[in-house]
């Protein structure tokens, strides 16, 4: 025992490990919460990260200099739905 009259040993092992293993929401070095991104967000950032690569410059430079008006505007539509459609199944 200490001076405060705890017994060090029970404080640790009620306190500390049972309540970690119970996930209170106390925080320990056992339980630390990992960090999460919403799912939106998850999707907003592979989104932008498609649209920055070079991938995606490829084919947007390949539609701007092949089609014109609708047709412009249906292959621009794919092409931005199937990054929307990658990013929600590598998410998902």
């Amino acid at each position: 025992m200490s001076d405060t009259g705890i017994q060090i040993d029970n404080y640790a092992n009620d306190t500390v490990i049972k309540s970690a293993s119970k996930k209170s929401g106390l925080t320990t070095k056992f339980n630390k919460p990992a960090i999460t991104i919403p799912t939106k967000e998850k999707d907003s950032i592979c989104i932008e990260n498609k649209k920055n690569s070079a991938w995606y410059s490829i084919n947007i430079q390949d539609i701007r200099t092949s089609y014109l008006d609708q047709e412009y505007n249906r292959k621009l539509s794919e092409l931005n739905e199937t990054v929307n459609i990658s990013c929600l199944e590598r998410n998902g």
